[in-house]
C-alpha cells in the first residue's frame, strides 16, 4: 500500500480530528515554596516540537492519563515506542513520525511495531502520520494484552 506524494510506502495513517490543546504549566522548582514531601508533580501535557529520540522520554515523563502533543513536522525515532500507561498521543495537523523499524520477511514472524500499546488501557492516537524510516517498515501499532 502507498501512501504520500513520494510514493514511500507508510507504516500507518490515523486521521486527525482538530484540536485545542492547553500546556500545563511547570512548577517552578525556584519558587521558595516549602518542600512537602511529595513527589514532584508530572505534567499531564507535554508538547514535542520536530525532533528525534523524544517521544520515549515524554511517554516516562507525562502523568498517567495526561497528553502528548506532536507539533507540524518530522518526528523521529530509531526503534519503536513503549506506550505503558494511559495516554493520549495526539498529532497537530503535518506530524509525521518516522521509526526505524523492520518488515518481517521470514519464519518465524517477527513483529517490529513502531508504536507498542503493552499492558494499559485508555490511549489514543490521533492525527499522526507514520512512516518507516526505510522504503519498507514493519507493523504501525501493536496491541499487547490491552
Amino acid at each position: 500500500m502507498r501512501h504520500g506524494r513520494r510514493h514511500r510506502p507508510a507504516v500507518g495513517l490515523i486521521l486527525a480530528a482538530s484540536l485545542a490543546v492547553t500546556v500545563a504549566a511547570a512548577a517552578d522548582a525556584g519558587s521558595g515554596e516549602a518542600c512537602t514531601g511529595k513527589a514532584p508533580e508530572t505534567p499531564s501535557t507535554i508538547v514535542l516540537p520536530p525532533g528525534s529520540h523524544q517521544l520515549a522520554r515524554a511517554i516516562d515523563s507525562v502523568a498517567p492519563g495526561g497528553t502528548i502533543v506532536l507539533q507540524a513536522g518530522r518526528h523521529s525515532e530509531s526503534r519503536g515506542v513503549v506506550i505503558d500507561k494511559p495516554l493520549a498521543l495526539l498529532g497537530l495537523p503535518g506530524a509525521e513520525l518516522e521509526v526505524r523499524t523492520s518488515p518481517s520477511t521470514g519464519y518465524p514472524l517477527r513483529v517490529d511495531p513502531a508504536l507498542t500499546i503493552r499492558r494499559t488501557s485508555h490511549v489514543q492516537v490521533r492525527g499522526l502520520t507514520l512512516l518507516p524510516r526505510r522504503s519498507l517498515g514493519g507493523a504501525a501499532i501493536l496491541i499487547d494484552g490491552s
